[in-house]
């Protein structure tokens, strides 16, 4: 279950954090 779910959360984390970073 966290396996599956880690695949889509690090995906989106990734996406979230050079979001922040062009922002910041």
């Amino acid at each position: 279950i966290y396996q599956r779910e880690s695949l889509p959360m690090t995906a989106t984390g990734k996406i979230i954090r050079r979001t922040l970073r062009d922002e910041g």
